[in-house]
């Protein structure tokens, strides 16, 4: 077992360590602008985490090999000291497990951080603290004989142990003047220890020898009584055995010389008849003693001492000298302590080190496992419908989230990453390469614009996107340049059928250009929190090094992900760079895929490019169910939201990360003699022809939102209350909303008169 002193050292820094771990989190936390740093102090505090498992683990096993061979229930302190510390594991075994495998949960590791580090604080103390309050008296006794080197042991809760064992069978008196040595000792203790109810374990039987030994015998280097230890041994029996026939006040005041002693313990010895009160070699350490002690000269000494302690008031009894503590030698561990400590280990190293395969991520995902909608026929008529589920389909009847900037990070020289905080208590979810639709403020003005979630979805508290400045970009300069902390935005969804499902897509290709890296790095942030083993190798296309937009995370991503690789491919390659060049070609995709039809291809970034990429797949006999493509960018998007008379607006670039309005592509519909009532604006409108529901309203200052005008986002549902509605597409609206009456108007022609919710 472990020496008390070394136990108590153990506990202090066991709470220095917890002290340190939980001061680390903390700072890390306020660091939050500073991503080195704070990166760095979280890893000292996993770092820290690990140390204090461990100092947990080394003292359990000891706390319980000292309990196990406890024959007596326990007092009521070391009852709850253990009781406290077995409620510790499942906490620890808690922590562990969200920390590692469920980053869903992360808002639960603060509380439970502190709980764990309190209750370490209570079990320590009540176990340390009364060490180090009470006044401990130290002594070395020597146990070289018995091959126990010099033992170290404190006297007074020596001899509580030794009065509570020994007590038990027989009284003190049997044990007090007993002249034995070291080895002898031992065997006597060894064989009350031996008896059925002795209550003795092995733990011991150290202890209880060395008090033995240091208050009744005292043995020299080679074993043998020397005089103080006859002297201790005599005093022992003169208190024990003379009481017997008369009280110590007749020994103790007599005067005698050493042959009268003698002459008067043989006498005595003679009085006892040999009953076996008397054991060989008692009566010469009776004699030695009283005639040292209780002679003529002995007793004037004394009697002076008395008279100068009396009149100078200070005390006969001396101090003992604190002797340094000396940690004594761990006991050989068995073979239950062996399983015990290797179980701790297994069980910890194992949450620590490996990585599951799919792990269920609670509440917030349940939904994960309804299957997609699939790809579907036109319906000529919003009147019939389709039952196809589709998850996380954006609702119109839900009130926009306000967000609120709170982190800023510079990506590129052109691009950074915001992150917005949720409102306390807003519950959200969405799939990996979904987006938002969000209401821009831009001096006085509202602008729409769209961008592309990149953090992963199992976030519950921020959402971040990482807009890139479009040139002539109204909102991406303004978010690059001057959007500050605190900014707030209202943002509707999350929307899109571009988006990774695990129980379709076992194996992913991801090929990306510029910003169009935001839906790809969504979906690897998932995998990674979700610990899954889907194969994905991401192809990626910049024009210089600078231009490559989340690189760390990209190579963090792959020393955490097993089954992920990816390649970067620069048009513009400086003379320093070893990798691949030009623009993602059949060529490149061949060099890193086996089994194309194995795969499912999401390609986004400019139009130009998605539409290349998807021809040059399909020329490679990759079927067309598997290409995912990004419905928006690279076309020219409307930049203003404010409208013209006629409808139009002036046109900028955008990327998939900046979904901006745009002008509709349809086919030529003519629809005459009809009309709208937005019954909400209390307005009613000429339909003109060939003018989609959307483009109506805007002329006539209704305001839908609204996002891609393809009918794939899902942003400007809106419920038709009266009339028929013919769509040209209908991907983007969920089956139940249709069910409900909604419609998207971005694709929507009026056939008759028409009311709508607006």
């Amino acid at each position: 077992m472990l020496e008390t002193s070394l136990s108590a050292v153990l506990g202090l820094i066991y709470i220095v360590v917890g002290a340190v771990t939980v001061w680390l989190i903390f700072h890390a936390s306020s660091r939050l602008k500073d991503k080195g740093a704070s990166a760095k102090l979280v890893q000292g505090h996993r770092i820290g985490g690990y140390i204090f498992i461990l100092l947990f683990c080394v003292m359990t096993y000891y706390m319980v090999m000292k309990i196990k061979d406890t024959p007596d229930e326990l007092a009521l302190r070391p009852l709850l000291h253990m009781l406290l510390a077995m409620l510790l594991i499942p906490i620890l075994f808690i922590k562990v497990l969200v920390a590692r495998y469920y980053k869903t949960y992360y808002s639960v590791l603060m509380p439970l951080g502190l709980i764990i580090f309190s209750l370490s604080f209570v079990i320590v103390m009540m176990a340390v603290g009364p060490y180090f309050l009470r006044k401990a008296t130290i002594k070395d006794v020597a146990l070289e004989s018995i091959n126990l080197g010099t033992n170290k042991i404190d006297i007074d809760a020596a001899r509580i142990l030794t009065e509570k064992k020994c007590s038990k069978c027989h009284g003190l008196d049997r044990v007090v003047g007993v002249q034995k040595d070291a080895k002898g000792w031992l065997a006597s203790v060894n064989r009350m220890r031996a008896l059925p109810s002795s209550g003795i374990i092995e733990s011991d039987v150290p202890t209880i020898v060395s008090y033995l030994v240091s208050q009744t015998t005292v043995v020299d280097d080679k074993g043998q009584m020397t005089a103080e230890g006859l002297k201790n041994a005599g005093k022992g029996l003169v208190d024990t055995r003379c009481n017997k026939c008369h009280d110590l006040d007749r020994t103790y005041g007599a005067k005698k010389s050493a042959d009268e002693w003698r002459s008067t313990v043989v006498r005595m010895v003679a009085y006892s008849g040999n009953n076996g009160l008397f054991k060989t070699g008692d009566d010469e350490a009776i004699i030695k003693f009283l005639a040292e002690t209780q002679n003529p000269d002995a007793a004037e000494k004394r009697t002076e001492m008395v008279a100068k302690a009396s009149s100078s008031g200070t005390s006969l009894l001396g101090s003992e000298v604190k002797a340094p503590v000396i940690p004594k030698p761990l006991s050989p561990l068995n073979a239950s302590a062996i399983i015990l400590v290797l179980g701790g280990v297994i069980i910890f190293g194992v949450m620590m080190l490996r990585r599951p395969g799919n792990l269920p991520l609670g509440i917030a995902l349940a939904s994960a496992a309804t299957i997609p909608k699939e790809d579907i026929s036109i319906t000529p008529s919003v009147k019939s419908s389709v039952k196809l589920p589709q998850p996380f389909a954006p609702d119109p009847k839900k009130s926009a989230l306000v967000l609120q900037l709170a982190r800023i990070e510079t990506q590129t020289p052109n691009a950074k990453t915001l992150r917005f905080l949720l409102p306390q208590g807003e519950q959200f979810s969405s799939r990996p390469g979904q987006f938002l639709t969000f209401q821009w403020m831009i001096d006085g003005k509202k602008a729409v614009r769209s961008y592309t979630i990149c953090s992963s979805p199992t976030q519950q508290s921020y959402i971040e996107i990482t807009p890139k400045k479009v040139d002539s970009g109204y909102v991406s300069t303004f978010l690059n340049e001057k959007a500050t902390l605190g900014l707030t935005v209202e943002a509707k969804g999350p929307s899109g059928q571009f988006y990774f499902d695990e129980n379709k897509h076992r194996k992913l290709v991801l090929l990306a250009a510029g910003s169009g890296i935001t839906p790809m790095i969504s979906i690897l942030r998932y995998l990674d929190d979700r610990c899954l083993s889907t194969e994905a190798i991401l192809i990626y296309n910049v024009q210089t090094s600078k231009d490559i937009i989340f690189e760390k995370e990209l190579n963090r991503l792959k020393e955490n992900l097993p089954n992920f690789r990816y390649v970067v491919s620069l048009t513009k390659p400086d003379k320093e760079w070893r990798g691949s060049t030009g623009r993602i070609s059949q060529a490149l995709i061949e060099n890193n895929l086996k089994d194309l039809n194995s795969f499912t291809f999401f390609i986004c970034g400019p139009r130009q490019f998605m539409d290349s990429l998807t021809e040059t797949l399909k020329s490679m006999g990759v079927a067309e169910a598997q290409i995912k493509v990004e419905s928006f960018g690279g076309r020219p998007l409307v930049e203003s939201s404010s409208v013209s008379s006629t409808g139009t607006k002036p046109i900028e670039s955008a990327t998939a990360t900046e979904k901006v309005e745009r002008p509709a592509v349809t086919k030529p519909l003519i629809i005459s003699d009809n009309n709208v009532e937005f019954v909400r604006s209390r307005k009613q409108c000429l339909v003109p022809p060939e003018k989609t529901l959307l483009e109506v309203a805007e002329i006539n200052g209704v305001t839908i939102p609204f996002s891609c005008r393809q009918g794939q986002c899902g942003t400007c549902t809106t419920r038709l209350l009266e009339g028929d509605v013919t769509m040209e597409v209908e991907n983007g609206l969920d089956p139940e909303l249709k069910e409900e009456g909604y419609i998207l108007t971005c694709v929507g022609y009026a056939k008759g008169k028409v009311k709508l919710d607006a």
